[in-house]
């Protein structure tokens, strides 16, 4: 999975231009955008996961995220394997 920020514009709207690729790749993508509008739906149409939000909301989610992953990661017992 890849976490695109800043997905709904920007300089050139290169972050959905990013989004587009990863989707064509057949990656899931989730994108971050500030605001859940127009731009936010058409992320949606391609195939996106979108997250919107301030910055401290996008912060509580990781932690959410983290959480989740890490309490999983502990019930199945995995271990990262050192080299």
């Amino acid at each position: 999975m890849y976490l695109v920020t800043g997905a709904g514009g920007g300089v050139g709207s290169v972050s959905r231009r990013v989004v587009e690729l990863l989707l064509d790749d057949g990656e899931h993508v989730r994108a971050m955008v500030h605001r859940d509008d127009d731009r936010a739906d058409q992320l949606r149409a391609l195939g996106a996961e979108v997250v919107g939000g301030t910055p401290d909301a996008f912060g509580k989610f990781m932690q959410d995220e983290d959480k989740k992953w890490g309490d999983l990661a502990k019930r199945a017992d995995l271990r990262i394997k050192e080299k």
